[in-house]
């Protein structure tokens, strides 16, 4: 017989009512609830029927171990997916007695890594679905029909009893024998999901919670709401919501706002406030739009921004998310001057200077100002410290804070040091190992209680197995991120985690894998509010060997601000600022693609690309002296020469020349010979880049090459050479690049080595493959 038999199934398969049919002591595991020192403290009661000694989980479980009579014992645990895995372990400890014999339920069995070895060895069975259908008899249906249908047959007096219950977060038995009610009757007769709960209270499961609700009156709702508020006055605003009292919520509210704002609890915010009427919000308001735009709600965030503090200082960060600097300034600067506390001001502030910052300012010394001004206020002081780290990098600086934070007990403010460390790693500054054991000490702080930090954790530690080319792993993570993303939801980290996942997808080759996250956020983009994946999409099409489809795409986000408008410049071969690449430095490195910094010579758009700059047209003129000036300086009539074979020509060069120079293109002169500095071909590094993406090979490059001129003709030679040397290369590792023979489908040994078999044939018999 195994001394383990652990359930898994999805809600509504009864696995709380199978565990409530079984004998032994009960555990129902909650939310937050899944740490050490909370699993062994609920054991310990359950199993000894009293209050454990202080002490850590490792003492406690001695003394647990130690006061077990010798005899057999039975515990059911529910919930178990609330375990952390630390957690799990703690609870397989029990197994060290040898008459433990537990009984385990949850929708998952993650958390339990010894739960293989406990299998092979005969000790544990494992129950799916189907498993407990057949032991049970239950038919399953989904678990809110079930819950209406139970309640339905339930006497009417009982039902009405129950519903009095109604938004009451925890029962206490006193509060069923009251109305004449037992857990024992409700679970067993009338097979309820409610569970056990720590300190000898009961806990309705949520399916149940909200048909209660959904039944009760105002009356009903608003005692309840009254009698909880002290001890519960989140739960106690969404029953006042739900009574249409907005003016109780917003009095319950006001006191919180403060530090709601200071330690940034934004989806404390949103919970309290989202469900009122706009017009009732009062002084609430920026607040609210404020914390739908850290959520990633920017089109609800900018509809209910006003003219307060706040919701001037929720358009400057949009603006400024948006690279619209010079608006975030004066945005956040009026702020500023209607700021109406220290908090608004300090937050105003940060905008402003990080605006200002952008702008090219110098403003250290008001950011050392900043962090004097917010020392009082702990949470806002770290978001300073992480604010300076923005602007001026520093490994070392960003460990401290995070230590700080830690420390100070603000996990959420300790994402932001994490980050930092994790983009130092492109910078190839500190360690990887040390990065992951600072991420898993925010990821414990988030199973303790501070849960939302756990989205940005995961999201941090995939960046960490990206740059190690732990593919795999970062997939591992980005899941988990995305899924607690969706708890809140923060839709910004679910998102930019979804994006994510999409490039390592792409970068493991599993197009059917990106296709289907592709599809979820073009679905939830619509469902939200926020932009389409256009690059994702666009990278999609090329990896599928789509350019045509793919390259719209790009030129339309290319145009965007911020890290996808940098991705997709890159990916179109066009320069990008030397500071703006460690913005998208893990996308490119996914990618295996190496971004340009100089000027770009387009041959495709007939254009002269600078960094940070407007592109400069050309004329077919000045577009060929341009490309006889990236082989070497050269004199007008040495340009002639070399573009036209014409030395003759050398004044209309001469006059090409000077019409760039009077369009600001980077052409210098030294003594008589004219140079342009450090500038590439985008043809070129579309190559390079096709080393990597073998879509991005140009396939049209004889076209971009069209004339008869000497410097075509060039160009043409050394380009193709490389072009068909990269055709080669793919077709040598099994994946052959379609229509890489029309490079040049008039060379036999091209096409022999490229194993193009029926252009070869047509080319013998004196017809190139069209």
């Amino acid at each position: 017989m195994p001394r383990i038999v652990a359930i898994e199934a999805p809600a509504g398969y009864g696995k709380t009512t199978y565990l409530a049919s079984l004998p032994g002591a009960w555990v129902g595991l909650l939310p937050g609830e899944g740490a050490p020192e909370e699993v062994v403290r609920l054991v310990y009661r359950a199993l000894l029927g009293q209050a454990p000694p202080p002490g850590p989980p490792a003492k406690l479980m001695r003394a647990l171990l130690d006061g077990l009579p010798s005899s057999e014992f039975h515990l059911r645990v529910d919930d178990v997916h609330h375990l952390t895995p630390e957690g799990a372990d703690f609870l397989l400890g029990l197994l060290q007695h040898p008459g433990a014999r537990l009984y385990l339920a949850g929708r998952d069995l993650l958390p339990f890594r010894l739960l293989p070895r406990l299998v092979a060895s005969g000790e544990a069975e494992v129950w799916g679905p189907e498993e407990l259908l057949a032991r049970t008899g239950f038919t399953p249906r989904p678990l809110e029909e079930e819950v209406e249908r139970r309640l339905a047959a339930m006497p009417p007096e009982e039902r009405e009893a129950l519903v009095s219950l109604a938004g009451l977060p925890f029962w206490r038995p006193k509060d069923l024998e009251a109305r004449g009610l037992s857990y024992h009757h409700l679970v067993t007769v009338h097979g309820l999901p409610i569970q056990r709960a720590k300190g000898g209270t009961y806990w309705p499961h949520d399916v149940l919670k909200e048909a209660l609700l959904a039944r009760a009156g105002e009356s009903v709702l608003l005692q309840n709401a009254r009698a909880i508020e002290d001890l519960h006055p989140e739960q106690a605003a969404r029953l006042y919501t739900l009574a249409r009292r907005p003016e109780e919520v917003v009095r319950l509210a006001l006191p919180r706002a403060k530090a709601w704002l200071e330690e940034s609890r934004w989806p404390e915010v949103v919970a309290w406030l989202a469900p009122l009427p706009e017009e009732s919000l009062g002084p609430l308001r920026g607040l609210l739009a404020l914390a739908y735009l850290e959520r990633g709600e920017s089109a609800k965030a900018l509809r209910l921004a006003g003219g307060d503090s706040l919701s001037l200082v929720t358009r400057a960060l949009h603006a400024f998310r948006s690279e619209k600097a010079a608006q975030a300034k004066d945005l956040a600067t009026q702020a500023i001057a209607q700021a109406t506390c220290p908090l608004e001001r300090i937050l105003a502030t940060r905008v402003a200077l990080a605006a200002r910052h952008a702008l090219g300012e110098r403003v250290d010394d008001e950011v050392a100002a900043l962090l004097s001004e917010s020392a009082p206020f702990p949470a806002q002081h770290l978001a300073v410290r992480s604010f300076q780290l923005y602007i001026s990098p520093n490994y070392a600086l960003a460990r401290e804070g995070l230590e700080l934070s830690l420390r100070a007990g603000y996990p959420h403010r300790a994402v932001a040091f994490l980050q930092a460390m994790v983009w130092a790693l492109f910078r190839e500054e500190g360690s990887a190992e040390e990065v992951l054991a600072a991420s898993e000490r925010v990821l414990a702080e988030g199973h303790r209680g501070t849960r939302f930090v756990l989205p940005y954790a995961h999201v941090e530690r995939a960046h960490v197995f990206a740059f190690l080319d732990q593919l795999q792993s970062a997939v591992d993570e980005l899941e988990r991120g995305i899924e607690e993303a969706l708890l809140w939801p923060l839709w910004n980290v679910w998102r930019f985690a979804m994006e994510l996942l999409v490039e390592v997808r792409l970068a493991q080759g599993l197009l059917t894998e990106a296709k289907a996250l592709l599809d979820a956020l073009e679905a939830r983009a619509q469902e939200v509010g926020f932009e389409p994946p256009k690059l994702h999409t666009a990278l999609w099409h090329l990896f599928s060997g789509r350019p045509d489809l793919a390259r719209p795409l790009l030129e339309e986000v290319a145009k965007e601000p911020g890290e996808n408008g940098l991705l997709a410049s890159v990916v179109l071969g066009r320069p990008v600022a030397e500071e703006a690449r460690a913005r998208v430095a893990p996308s490119l490195r996914l990618l295996r693609l190496s971004p340009w910094s100089g000027p770009v010579l387009s041959l495709r758009d007939r254009a002269l690309y600078l960094p940070g700059h407007e592109p400069i047209r050309l004329t077919e003129v000045e577009t060929l002296v341009l490309l006889g000036l990236l082989e070497g300086p050269a004199t007008p009539g040495e340009l002639a020469e070399r573009v036209y074979g014409d030395e003759g020509r050398a004044h209309a060069v001469h006059t090409a020349l000077h019409r760039l120079r009077s369009k600001n293109a980077p052409v210098r002169t030294y003594g008589r010979r004219y140079v342009l500095e450090g500038c590439r071909l985008d043809l070129a590094l579309s190559l390079e880049a096709a080393r990597s993406i073998p879509h991005l090979l140009p396939l049209d490059l004889p076209s971009l090459l069209p004339g008869d001129e000497p410097i075509y003709a060039s160009w043409r030679e050394r380009l193709l050479a490389q072009a068909k040397a990269v055709a080669l290369e793919w077709a040598q590792r099994g994946k052959p690049i379609p229509g890489a023979h029309l490079l040049d489908p008039e060379d036999p040994e091209y096409l022999d080595a490229l194993g193009h078999g029926a252009a070869l044939e047509v080319l013998k018999e004196g017809v190139a493959w069209q």
